[in-house]
């Protein structure tokens, strides 16, 4: 059976950041699915002067490492046209490391498999000793780059973190989410990060706590899952992060359960 016939009829909200859903929505609706927009995080950039310095910096280091796609948009405008044969280039995720080696037309080292932090750090050209090597971490404020930050400082790196992003919490609109619910429902819901569970949860409220606790969800990495649970929320499918695969997912989970 195809993914269209697999996902017709069913509502999928997808929480990225406004700016950010449009391809997975447009899978989504390639697959039949109706996709319900509800951002819950709003990236604020840095202002220009800083991400000009961030570029300055990431120029002059041995590797620059850029922990999300919005990083890579962000900086890259600064960096285009400037990269010498440093730095390398390397990337908490697949999706990030394709659209990296497109702009840049050089190779991008990720790891294969899980996209996070402790599976970048575990590789071969990471593990080694660092000594002396600079490394450039460019990324939004807070998330999980502080811990790889001090994994690669313990093997010697001098690193530098530069936040050229913050996340922050949106004000979405619940017309069309909570129209869903109250008619024929939300058939799962797609999340990034555990940071998006706690302002999904945030903003729908008391009031929608219970129905956020009974809907599917599906997520990246079992940390999401784990921080779901925490908020009472217990079914979440793990896929790899990216598109292809959360919509195959979803796929492959409604084709045993129509």
């Amino acid at each position: 059976m195809s993914q269209v016939q697999l996902l017709a009829g069913r509502r999928v909200v997808v929480t990225r950041p406004a700016g950010q859903a449009g391809a997975l929505m447009a899978k989504l609706a390639a697959a039949g699915a109706t996709p319900i927009a509800l951002p819950v995080i709003d990236i604020a950039p840095a202002d220009a002067a800083t991400l000009r310095a961030a570029a300055d910096v990431t120029l002059a280091a041995d590797r620059a490492i850029f922990v999300s796609p919005t990083a890579i948009e962000l900086l890259w405008p600064h960096l285009a046209g400037r990269l010498g044969a440093r730095p390398a280039l390397a990337t908490v995720g697949a999706a990030s490391a394709r659209r990296l080696g497109e702009l840049s037309q050089r190779p991008v080292l990720h790891p294969q498999g899980r996209s996070d932090a402790d599976a970048l750090a575990a590789l071969p050209e990471l593990a080694a000793p660092l000594h002396g090597q600079r490394i450039a971490l460019v990324k939004g404020s807070g998330g999980r780059s502080p811990r790889l930050a001090a994994q690669l400082s313990e093997r010697g790196a001098d690193v530098t973190m530069l936040d050229v992003y913050r996340r922050q919490p949106a004000n979405p609109d619940w017309h069309h989410v909570d129209a869903a619910l109250a008619g024929p429902g939300v058939d799962a819901v797609a999340l990034t990060s555990s940071e998006a569970v706690d302002w999904l949860f945030m903003l729908g409220g008391e009031s929608r706590r219970a129905t956020l606790q009974s809907l599917l969800y599906v997520a990246p990495h079992p940390r999401i899952a784990q921080r779901l649970a925490e908020c009472g929320a217990s079914r979440c499918l793990i896929t790899a992060a990216d598109n292809d695969a959360l919509v195959a997912a979803l796929c492959e989970w409604f084709e045993t359960r129509p």
